[in-house]
This record gives structure tokens, sequence and C-alpha cells, in this order.
């Protein structure tokens, strides 16, 4: 079908919370621009900076270091992490910039004062915030991951510097981020519903549980430090109102767990300027640790057959994941992001009540086949969370894959983050498309969205085609109802059915008004190739595009292909898509291109597909049509377009190879 011309851009995207993945691939239609010089295939590795608060102990603190050691194992990039504590990354082959912080009330300057400078100098294309906040001042795009939004949904559980600190920083930083990763989907819901953000620029990435295992005597040296029974409750995280612990120990008391035999272990880190009056008193058979460093942690987790957690809202859940990877029975508040990383592997209780947590942990303490069973599906589950998942995905946020199919300028040059793929010679919409697919599909995808860069993805879309793709596993490829950019109450392309008549193909809905006869999901022969969704199964089944369309009906092709095959093509007018131009776009030079091309592929599309009936029809037309064009342009003097046509028929008769050089191409 006939299309425009200038260079696509292809970019890998969340498309439907933490499901599914989107990855929007493109290419240079052909005669679009001079032919760049010839670059050598490859990809572009970009230089990313990673903003980590580490000599904090926590949630986020633990998210920045093993983030970036699972980054490093991957490799790909150039990792540059901008620490307070250097020696956390100094064993992991990345760059590391020591940016000191004195205390937690000092990250004012850190981030503001002391980073954008250095990003500066560091000279990095990207810059990722992994704590809530980016700088003022930023020389690059960012990324930022918000864990969750405590501080509007319990604002009196934070001191009064760090609400404000967060109520300034986080609703601006969230606007400047060119993504926003949550740490849940919980997590991403709160974003979308406290910030005016598009679905599309929130993801959510599920943490990772990466504990050591104790170093040989660090159990049975905990123990004796601090005097622990046989039997051991552990309630693990940063000591602050939120996490009620205070509840904690009240249903501990209530459940009789002293008398049973069983100790509470309380670690964690203290919010400072919190003094809880439980620390003035403890009950019989509890204790307080403290902070914990990794291994007397993993040596606690070891100990305790059984953790608690009072805490209402969590953006993810850390220390219930790692206590469920120890092969504890967890004890839980089934509230925020808690059932996501829980499952039915852990007894969840409607809300942080004393009575009901104190229910819940009797039985658990009382019931030995029960704690068993537990701990062994929490460690079933908590085995799906991996820090390598993690990083893997977060380095798709990281990455637009755009291809640079012999385009000037190189594509490379756009702004970052981009891994640029570039072929030798121009491989036309076909072969360069193929590049970009083949980048997502090695890269995890489970969608691929090919999109030209005339055309924009409204809002919704995604999830809309995604959909589709999720309802029937048959559909191989989703299209939507493109409209005119110009003139957006009417249709650039509903879809196509072939006709084999002189232009083989027929656009349904072209130039018409938008209507109720476009407003209905079907079926289709093919979808508008300018942005089609197709599923990484299909592609993998089927191949990819035919390279020996070069460009025009290269869609029409794999669309009958996908049919013939059991697939479904389905037109999908939720997903909007707005096109520009039509027919003349890109000069003189796209339109020979396009005339040329048009002709050769329907003798070549006719060749794999048509039926001897159809094939008859198809010569009929053509052998009536052509020389009356001739007939008709030859005294105007615009014959040259039907001679391209005669010639893009005659050299797929015989065979012969696209005269690629006399057209601008190569």
């Amino acid at each position: 079908m006939p299309r425009s011309l200038p260079p696509a851009r292809c970019s890998t995207r969340s498309a439907v919370g933490s499901t599914s993945r989107a990855r929007w691939c493109g290419a240079q239609r052909p005669g679009s621009a001079e032919p760049a010089p010839r670059p050598r295939r490859g990809t572009e590795v970009v230089r990313i900076g990673i903003g980590a608060v580490a000599g904090i102990l926590g949630g986020p603190a633990t998210y920045a270091r093993q983030l970036v050691g699972a980054l490093a194992r991957e490799g790909g990039h150039e990792y540059v992490v901008f620490t307070d504590l250097p020696d956390a990354f100094a064993a992991l082959g990345v760059e590391v910039v020591h940016v000191p912080l004195r205390t937690p009330y000092h990250q004012l300057g850190w981030d503001h004062v002391r980073l954008p400078r250095l990003l500066a100098a560091r000279r990095v294309d990207l810059y990722h915030g992994t704590k809530n906040v980016l700088p003022w001042r930023l020389p690059v795009r960012a990324v930022v991951t918000v864990h969750d939004l405590a501080v509007y949904a319990c604002p009196e559980t934070f001191a009064w510097p760090q609400r404000v600190h967060l109520r300034l920083l986080v609703p601006p930083s969230v606007a400047r981020a060119t993504r926003v990763i949550a740490d849940s989907e919980h997590a991403r819901g709160d974003l979308l519903a406290r910030f005016t953000l598009a679905p599309g620029r929130v993801v959510a990435i599920p943490l990772g549980v990466a504990l050591p295992p104790a170093p040989a005597g660090a159990v049975e040296g905990l123990r004796r430090r601090y005097g622990l029974g046989a039997q051991v409750v552990a309630c693990v995280g940063t000591v602050q109102p939120r996490k009620h612990v205070e509840r904690v120990i009240e249903a501990f008391v209530a459940a009789d767990g002293a008398a049973r035999g069983w100790d509470l272990v309380i670690a964690g880190r203290l919010r400072p300027g919190y003094a809880p009056a439980w620390l003035e008193a403890l009950p019989p058979g509890v204790r307080w640790l403290g902070p914990l460093a990794d291994d007397a942690l993993a040596a606690l987790y070891a100990v305790a057959e059984v953790a608690v957690s009072a805490s209402e809202y969590e953006g993810f859940g850390l220390t219930v994941a790692e206590a469920m990877a120890s092969g504890c029975a967890v004890v839980a508040v089934g509230a925020s992001s808690i059932p996501e990383v829980v499952g039915d592997a852990g007894v969840l209780v409607p809300r942080s009540d004393v009575s009901l947590l104190a229910a819940a942990l009797a039985r658990v303490l009382a019931e030995p086949e029960t704690r068993a069973a537990l701990g062994a599906r929490g460690r079933e589950r908590a085995a799906r969370f991996t820090w390598e998942a993690t990083a893997r995905r977060t380095r798709q946020v990281y990455e637009d894959v755009v291809v640079d199919n012999g385009a000037r300028p190189p594509l490379g040059a756009l702004a970052a983050p981009v891994v640029c793929l570039r072929s030798e010679e121009n491989l036309g919409y076909a072969g360069g498309a193929n590049l970009g697919i083949a980048a997502a599909l090695e890269r995890g995808a489970d969608t691929v969205l090919l999109l030209n860069n005339d055309a924009r993805v409204l809002p919704g879309a995604t999830a809309a085609a995604v959909g589709v793709l999720v309802s029937d596993p048959r559909v191989a490829v989703v299209g939507p109802k493109v409209l005119a950019r110009e003139d957006p109450s009417r249709l650039w392309l509903a879809w196509g059915r072939v006709t084999y008549r002189q232009s083989l193909v027929a656009l349904c809905g072209a130039g018409e008004p938008d209507g109720p006869p476009f407003a209905r999901e079907r079926d289709v022969e093919w979808v508008a190739g300018c942005a089609m969704w197709l599923r990484a199964g299909a592609l993998r089944d089927l191949g990819l595009l035919d390279e020996a369309f070069f460009a025009y009906h290269e869609e029409v092709d794999w669309c009958t292909r996908a049919r013939s095959a059991g697939w479904r093509v389905v037109y999908c007018p939720a997903a909007v898509v707005t096109h520009t131009g039509r027919g003349t776009a890109g000069g003189p030079a796209s339109v020979h291109i396009r005339k040329y091309f048009a002709a050769r592929n329907t003798i070549l599309f006719a060749r794999k597909h048509a039926p001897l009936a159809a094939r008859m029809k198809l010569a009929f037309f053509l052998a009536t049509t052509l020389p009356l064009q001739l007939v008709w342009h030859w005294p105007r003097g615009t014959a040259g377009d039907v001679w391209l046509k005669i010639r893009g028929v005659r050299d797929a008769l015989l065979g012969r190879r696209p005269p690629f050089e006399a057209l601008g191409l190569r």
C-alpha cells in the first residue's frame, strides 16, 4: 500500500503494566534521504549514570546495589555509578564516582548541587535516579524509580523534613522523567492516580531477592550473641510509624508466643527522629537487634521459621520477599503491593489489626505442618523475583531501539537513550525493519510494534492492541484505525483487501469520514503497515518480513502468510494512530520508488499467493491498464512513472535485480 517515506524509529516500551512488553520498531523507507556512508553494522553502547544512595540501610539502598550488580553482569552498556558508598560497587567493573553524603538530611545538596555538575563532567547519555527524585538541573534525559507514595498515603508517619523533601521533589521528578519505574503494579497505580502521567510512561518492574547464604557459624553466633531460643519469629524492616512494629509486638503477646517457646526478633534501621515507646520496655521473649549487616540478616532469616509484617502500605515488600526466599512462613497484611508478592504463599489478614494478626500468628506457631507448607510455597514463589529479571527489564526501559537504515543524518545522533542498529547498506523497509524486529525479539519482546516515523500512536492505543493479542493466542497481528493527521475526522486507512487488480490492493476507509462502519473490531485480510502490533510467537512461526519485497506490500505478504497458517489478522478501532501525508510525500524521487516497487511487488506477491484465476485477473488488468495509462500520460509529458511501473513488472517477471543505484537507493 502507498505510504510516505521518511525514516522511522524503533524504541522499546512497556505496554500494559508488568505483564506485556511492546517494542516499537521501524525502518527508513528507501529514497527518503540521501544514502549515508556505509557504517559498520553493530550496536552502539549507551553511557548510563545511576544515582545510588547506598550508605543508608533500607530498601532503596538494596535496590541500588543489587540493580547495578545485575546490570554490570549483563553488560552491554557503560554504567557510571554516583554513590555515597563507593566500596559497595568497587568489585563490579563499573565506573564509580564518590559523592559524599554526610547524613540523610544532606540529600538535597547531594541530588541538586553535586550531581548535575558530575553528570555533565562524566558525559553520561542517561541518568537513572534510584531513590524517588531527580536533580533539578539535568543535562540529559532521565529515568526515576519511585518506590512508593507513602508520603501521600500516610504522611503522618514521616518526619517533617522528609515529608517536605518528598512532596516538593517527587512531582517535578516524575514530570521531567522520560520514564518512571515503580516496584509493583500497586505502586504504578498510585503514581497514575496521583500525577497526570501517560500510562505508557510508567512501568512496574518487581524487585529481586538475593540473600547471600549465612556464613559458617553465623547462625549459632547470632543465637549466642542475643540469647535466642530454638524457635524464632522475625520482624525485619526500617522501624518507622507506618510499619506498625508495635502491633507485631502486641500480636505476639496476644498469641502467647513467649509462653509457646518462641522469640520475636525485631531488626532494622531506626528512622532518624523516631523513638517508639516499645523500645523502653520490651515484653518477655521480644528482642531488638537494630540494623544488621547482610551476613547477620541472612543468619537471622536462617534462624527464623516465621516472619511477620504489620505494614499496611508497601511499594513492594522486599523484606517479606526475602523472608519467603529463606523459607519462613509469612504472616502479613493483604494490602497495597503485598498480595502481588505473597500470593497464596503466606497468611494474609485483611487489615493491620492486632486481633487479626494475633489469630493468624497463633495458628502458624501452633501448626508445624502449616509452617512447613507455607515455607515451601514461599521459597517457590520468591524464586520468581530475581535481580537479573529486574535488570533486564530496567535495561529495556533504558533502551530505545533505533534502526539506522542508511539514513542521513544517522539516527544514532538522536537523543539518548538509544541502541542504534546500523546496516552497511540500505536494506529497504523490509530489511531495515527486520533488523529492529530481530533486536527486539533477542531482548525478549512479547509484542513488536512496527511503526513509521510519520505515524503517531495516540494514548491508549498500545493498551488496546495488546489487549486484543492477550485475549486470543491465535491473533498474529493487530492493526490500528489510522486517522489523517491533517484532518483527524477522516481516515488515512482502516484495513485493506487484496483485489488482484492493477494496484493489487484496495484501501478500505481511505479518505472517508470516521464513523460507525469503522468502529467494530474485525478480522481482515491485512492491516496498515505504518503501525502493526505483531506477536513475537507469530514472528517466530512465520518468519520476519520478506526482504525480497524491499519496500511496499511487505505487510500485505506477511498478513497473507499469517492467515494461510491459521493465524488471525485483526483490525482494532480502539488502537488509534495518526499519519501524515499520502501519495507524493517525500518528493518526486520517493514517488518514482513507490511506482516501481509497487508494480514489481504486485508480481512477487501474486507468484507467492495467487491461485490461477487470480493470476489471470491480474494479468488482464495490467495488460489493459498500463498501455492506456501510457497513451494518456505520453502527450502530457508524464509518462515516466508509467514506464517505471512497466519496468517493475518486467523485472519481476524476468527475475532481474531492482535498479537501486538509478533510484538513488544505494
